[in-house]
């Protein structure tokens, strides 16, 4: 996998990104830009980068599947994702 910084264009391996995820030349964050490997998404919450992850999830409460509702406020529609619903209680 590749990290690239955005701001001076400088490009790091994985085995050379330092704690943090900043540049060594300007400090900027870095981001992916080659992703070297298979992803698959499939499923939803974490399951669905189950391809990416060196572990297996074994169970999943359904976490990460709380409903969107819209309702008008002061004459603009709004949405409004339900949190509370999540599964695991948080």
């Amino acid at each position: 996998m590749l990290f690239c910084c955005n701001s001076c264009g400088t490009v790091y391996k994985s085995e050379d990104v330092l704690h943090g995820f900043r540049c060594r030349v300007c400090g900027a964050p870095l981001e992916i830009c080659n992703f070297i490997g298979n992803w698959h998404p499939r499923g939803f919450g974490l399951s669905r980068y189950q391809s990416m992850l060196p572990l297996k999830l074994v169970k999943s409460l359904g976490e990460g599947s709380t409903p969107i509702v819209s309702a008008e406020l002061y004459g603009v529609k709004v949405y409004f994702k339900l949190e509370y619903l999540n599964p695991s209680g948080s």
